[in-house]
């Protein structure tokens, strides 16, 4: 079985509707119900009612004002002061913020010749975590690194006037990108749940990358997370090789040497060297 929903059912949807329905054997359409709507006004009335958003410090947010309504309903976007920010539209309505850095307040407004309805939504400004600091790599090897990073450090007039305090990050993840000829990148990761308690000197965060490739580029940066206000922006970039596996280079050697001491013996290189070398002549003999 088959059905269709109008959750705000139109004028403009009134007319004949069919069924089709398919398979592998073919297609069949069923018989025409025709849909007539009764011709009721009713003032306009808003639909998705959002009261308010949370939008990042300095990032971008689109609003949309939708209403229903008989006669036609048309929609526009007030200021907190009423002062019109967009045309009137027929329906739905966008407003476009960007470069958001302060809290706000718009007014969603529908009207037909019934009446005229309003809804105000609020922006919020979500503020994250500042990124960590001074992110550096203190040693690697062939198959791990040390990293090393601060906590971001508030200025004094922040710590004036708000209530954040260093305790606003739970965790911190490192973003671990493998890196082909210096510039592309093959390989992203991402390491999680690493605590924020941990301090070392000064301050400072250390962490070990581990299961890493032998002599091969890579780039990290780190973020501070808040259970609550989400993830940072990431530190600044580091990026680092690996060591070469040694290990591996002396016992590719060794092996080399075996197999060419064995081929010398088989094919009497060597033995007829040495008793060459170790041969007097008969006037040394004397």
């Amino acid at each position: 079985t088959g059905s269709i929903l109008f959750e705000h059912l139109l004028l403009s949807d009134e007319g004949h509707y069919e069924c089709l329905v398919s398979n592998q054997a073919g297609s069949v359409l069923s018989s025409k119900a025709y849909l007539r709507v009764k011709n009721t006004y009713f003032v306009p009335k808003i639909i998705d009612k959002i009261d308010q958003i949370g939008v990042r410090h300095g990032h971008n947010a689109n609003l949309t004002c939708r209403a229903a309504g008989n006669p036609t309903t048309t929609t526009r976007w007030l200021t907190d002061g009423e002062r019109p920010i967009t045309d009137f539209t027929e329906g739905t309505s966008t407003l476009y913020l960007a470069d958001i850095t302060e809290p706000a307040r718009y007014i969603c407004e529908a009207n037909n010749s019934l009446g005229t309805v309003q809804h105000p939504v609020r922006i919020q400004i979500i503020e994250v975590p500042p990124p960590p600091i001074d992110l550096m790599c203190l040693e690697k090897g062939p198959t791990f690194a040390f990293l090393q990073w601060s906590p971001a450090k508030q200025s004094a007039d922040i710590q004036q006037t708000t209530t954040t305090t260093k305790h606003t990050v739970d965790s911190y993840t490192v973003l671990l990108y493998e890196m082909e000829n210096g510039q592309t990148i093959i390989n992203k990761k991402q390491l999680t749940d690493i605590p924020a308690r941990q301090f070392h000197l000064h301050g400072a965060l250390q962490y070990k990358l581990t299961d890493l490739k032998p002599y091969t580029m890579y780039m990290v940066e780190v973020c501070a997370v808040s259970n609550l206000l989400g993830m940072s922006d990431p530190s600044n970039k580091v990026t680092f090789m690996t060591k070469e596996l040694r290990l591996l280079k002396h016992l590719y050697l060794s092996h080399f040497l075996k197999f060419f001491t064995s081929k010398c013996l088989t094919n009497g290189w060597i033995s007829s060297k040495v008793v060459t070398s170790n041969t007097r002549s008969p006037l040394q003999m004397k």
